[in-house]
């Protein structure tokens, strides 16, 4: 009888792992700045459509450590799995598959925007005021420090009330900048004559 076997008679069974997560274990954490929900590693540009509804500024991607890679795994900075990032595809810019591309994951966007918006509570801000209105406690003025008198005796005790402003009219306006210019004209001449 083969040793295997006894081992195997004795309880031992074989331990096996999948290939993707044994290389996923023995990888670098790089965070990285989500931009136009893609990531820059290796110099390439990384996506997935997990990534186009993703709405946070940072995540986490596993790079392998010791050998190269076609796909990345992408995590929140939680650990929270996000999705498996592939290369993006350069189309050529008259390939209508790169706008039907570009479409669909802008509409994976709004979608991820739109379910958010969903999610949050409607605020009534004139609602919120009142209520905030309504909890101040009421103000009370403090009672006068004193009060002040004023007697005025006779014509003199009036007060004086400014006179009204007359407009000016065009042609004073007018009038005014030009004996303003021939002063101007004026001072630039003796300037001149002093000089010679």
């Amino acid at each position: 009888m083969s040793r295997f076997r006894q081992h195997v008679e004795r309880g031992w069974a074989a331990i096996v792992m999948d290939p993707a997560e044994f290389d996923g274990v023995f990888c670098d954490l790089e965070t990285r700045v989500v931009r136009n929900h893609s990531i820059q590693v290796a110099g390439r540009t990384w996506s997935c459509p997990d990534l186009d509804r993703f709405l946070g500024q940072k995540i986490v991607a596993r790079v392998p450590a010791y050998h190269g890679f076609s796909e990345l795994r992408l995590e929140q900075l939680d650990g929270k799995f996000i999705g498996i990032a592939t290369p993006d595809r350069q189309f050529e810019f008259d390939d209508p598959r790169g706008a039907l591309t570009s479409a669909e994951r802008k509409k994976a966007t709004r979608e991820a925007i739109a379910l958010a918006d969903r999610s949050t509570p409607d605020v009534d801000l004139a609602a919120s005021k009142q209520a905030l209105v309504r909890l101040q406690l009421p103000i009370h003025p403090n009672p006068p420090a004193g009060a002040i008198a004023v007697t005025m005796d006779g014509p003199s005790g009036r007060s004086i009330v400014p006179a009204p402003i007359r407009r000016r009219t065009r042609a004073e306006n007018d009038a005014g900048a030009m004996s303003q210019m021939v002063a101007l004209q004026a001072i630039l001449d003796a300037k001149k004559a002093m000089q010679k």
